[in-house]
């Protein structure tokens, strides 16, 4: 009789109940009705009937979750006479939680001194998720409850109501017993000092995590604290910040790159750049990526002098060179080609992508890199060249025209691909871009009978490979790439072209 009683599982897994379910599949949500042609309260009427009744488990589950949408304090009652059903319970204190009257609370209030263990915890949790502060002397009192389950709930629950009463019952609970107990403290400690840090309260809040930075808790916890006492100091917890970088536990050094890329404020910036000089050269290049995040100016002279060092680590000075354009103007530029131009291939690779890919919209950095096409060197010219056409300068096409003459052959091919490019771009005034296209056609044309591959390469992407796809990718085989030596490429033609290459 029993198993007939409980009916078909959640899942719908089990045999058919032989006595006749009431609802069916019309238990598919608990935001539809179960009864056709009713109103919310003579429906809430017929459910609160099953609760009662000596109907199907399942039944009475189907009506918890349906209360829950539309309950009112007329199914109080009902539901909680279910608080301390072995089955039951869990799905009854759903249907209360989401009832909006006083008499949920002081239902569960009743409830948490008259049931023990799992049904006792659950009623703890949902008077948490109620925020009920008229529950809180009762949950102060069972912190140092025997079932440590119990005491942990509590303190979990109290996190979440806080308030003058709860605050500093959780605060004294940090060093009393039973030990094991005091990481849900902590957790709920937490929990009420950033609520605290939320609501602009930062005083309040810092006064919490300090002393939780002091109790002898989990890692975990010790962390979170740091992490919310940096940030209710506000300006004044750059030094706080620094120590935690110093730290030797990365651990508490991941917590504090996590800062540096979210504290405002220029004090902030100058403080962590300071550092980076003294950190060892893994640390460095972390700080300096999360500094290039910030986009803060004020940490540009320290990104400029470790990207313009050409001694010390590889690595670090590719993170300078990055971070120096993600914060970087016009005064980058100087820098960045000096790097390069750098004999270090990887090193001078870098230094392009980030000459190209600087985020500053000041014109004076597209100026100033468009300068560059008159330079002595040609290596640097063909650097310029790359550089205005991946960031489609398109008030640079005359200009870049011009350098389609150039005295190097390496320098004309890239010359066609940034036209190439720049005319491709869909972005950007439409004349100077048709501006880029004629000019292109112009120089692929020079570049016939030397270089027949990029030349032809060129002419095809301008004029057939426009599409309802639009154009073709940058990586479609067969095709020039930008920044690509010409030498490569008439390597890869089994010597052609060697003559342009020279």
């Amino acid at each position: 009789m029993e198993a007939t009683k409980k009916g078909p599982t959640k899942s719908g897994a089990a045999a058919a109940p032989a006595v006749q379910s009431e609802f069916g599949s019309k238990a598919l949500s608990p935001q539809q009705p179960l009864y056709d042609n009713v109103t919310k309260q003579e429906e809430e009427q017929k459910l609160i009937a099953v609760l009662k009744s000596d109907g199907l488990e399942y039944d009475k589950d189907t009506a918890c979750r349906r209360l829950a949408a539309i309950g009112t304090k007329a199914a109080v009652p009902a539901l909680a006479a279910l608080l301390s059903d072995e089955h039951l319970c869990d799905v009854a204190r759903y249907g209360l939680e989401t009832i909006p009257d006083p008499a949920v609370d002081e239902t569960l209030r009743g409830a948490l001194g008259k049931l023990k263990g799992r049904q006792q915890i659950g009623v703890i949790n949902s008077i948490g998720i109620r925020k009920d502060a008229g529950a809180v002397d009762g949950l102060v009192k069972r912190l140092g409850d025997a079932d440590a389950g119990v005491a942990a709930a509590c303190a979990a629950a109290l996190g979440k109501i806080g308030g003058p009463e709860a605050t500093p019952a959780l605060l004294r609970a940090l060093t009393g017993d039973p030990a094991v107990v005091r990481p849900a403290v902590g957790e709920a400690c937490v929990a009420i000092g950033d609520t605290l840090l939320a609501g602009g309260k930062g005083a309040e809040a810092f006064a919490i995590f300090d002393q939780l930075r002091r109790a002898e808790l989990p890692k975990p916890i010790f962390l979170a604290a740091t992490l919310g006492s940096i940030r209710a100091r506000g300006n004044e917890g750059a030094s706080l910040l620094v120590e935690q970088i110093k730290s030797n536990d990365w651990d508490v050094f991941d917590m504090a790159l996590r800062l540096v890329r979210e504290l405002p404020g220029a004090e902030v910036t100058r403080a962590v750049a300071a550092q980076v000089a003294d950190l060892s050269p893994e640390k460095r290049i972390l700080v300096l990526k999360a500094l290039g995040d910030r986009r803060d100016a004020a940490a540009l002279p320290v990104a400029l002098e470790l990207a313009g060092s050409k001694t010390g680590d590889a690595k670090v000075r590719i993170a300078a060179l990055q971070a120096a354009a993600q914060l970087g103007d016009a005064t980058v530029v100087p820098v960045l080609f000096g790097a390069a131009l750098d004999p270090d291939a990887v090193v001078a690779e870098a230094a392009r992508m980030s000459l190209a890919g600087i985020p500053s919209t000041d014109e004076k950095v597209n100026e100033a890199i468009t300068a560059r096409l008159a330079d002595k060197d040609p290596k640097a010219r063909r650097i310029a060249v790359e550089a205005v056409g991946k960031r489609h300068v398109l008030g640079a096409v005359a200009t870049l025209a011009k350098a389609g003459d150039d005295s190097d052959a390496e320098t004309r091919v890239a010359v066609l691909q940034a036209l190439t490019e720049m005319a491709l771009a869909h972005r950007g005034d439409a004349a100077a871009r048709d501006a880029a296209k004629q000019a292109a056609l112009a120089l692929a044309e020079k570049l016939t009978s030397s270089n027949p591959t990029e030349s032809a390469g060129a002419k095809k992407r301008l004029t057939e490979v426009v599409d309802k796809k639009g154009p073709v990718p940058m990586n479609s085989p067969g095709l020039p790439q930008p920044g690509e030596p010409a030498r490569a490429k008439a390597k890869q033609r089994g010597g052609k072209g060697k003559a342009e290459a020279k």
